[in-house]
Formats: C-alpha cells, sequence, structure tokens
C-alpha cells in the first residue's frame, strides 16, 4: 500500500441524485413517509403521556381516589409525577416546534 493515498474515498462508487433507477426512488419516499408518519404518531403519544403524568399528578395530590395511600406518600409521588410530566414536554417541545417548521415549509413548497 502506497502511503498518503486516499483510495476508498477517490474510487469509492458515489450515487448522484436523478441518477437512481425509479423503482429506488419510490423505496425511498415510501420509508420516508413511513417515518415521518411513525414520529407523528410517536409525537403525539408524547404529548399524551405528558398529559397523562401531569393528571395522574394532580390526582394523586388534590383528590382522595387513591385513600387508601397515606397522605404524605401521596402528595410525593404525586409532585414526582407533576415534575416529570414537565421534563417530557421540555424534552418534547423541540421535537414539536421542528415538526411545526417542516409542516410549514412542506405546505408552503406544495
Amino acid at each position: 500500500m502506497v502511503e498518503g493515498t486516499r483510495l476508498e474515498s477517490v474510487y469509492a462508487s458515489k450515487g448522484y441524485r436523478g441518477f437512481e433507477s425509479l423503482s429506488l426512488r419510490s423505496i425511498k419516499f415510501h420509508f420516508m413517509s413511513n417515518f415521518f408518519s411513525l414520529s407523528k404518531f410517536m409525537l403525539y403519544f408524547g404529548l399524551f403521556m405528558v398529559l397523562f403524568y401531569i393528571v395522574i399528578g394532580f390526582i394523586l395530590i388534590f383528590t382522595s381516589v387513591f385513600s387508601y395511600i397515606s397522605s404524605e406518600p401521596r402528595v410525593i409521588f404525586g409532585i414526582f409525577f407533576v415534575v416529570y410530566g414537565i421534563y417530557r414536554f421540555v424534552r418534547l417541545y423541540p421535537k414539536l416546534t421542528y415538526s411545526q417548521k417542516t409542516n410549514k415549509i412542506n405546505e408552503e413548497n406544495d
């Protein structure tokens, strides 16, 4: 092997957009549409779980639904659920704004 040569990067095959076959382009489109629908489902599922955690937290803190659990652990777990729901929302918010931006861009392009 000769030192200083970049054989892999120079002689590696490269795909150029527009030169793929129609079947490859349709497979890519189908995969990407499934990916976006899955990511949209996961986004809505994440929002549902945020709402679920916050509601369970408020139920534990402010109602007597779980009256068989003493007051102190119930309030502690309620606070934990509310804080965890807020944490999940903070982690989900950038994905939500990114999804809204891509939807606006896609609508403008159509």
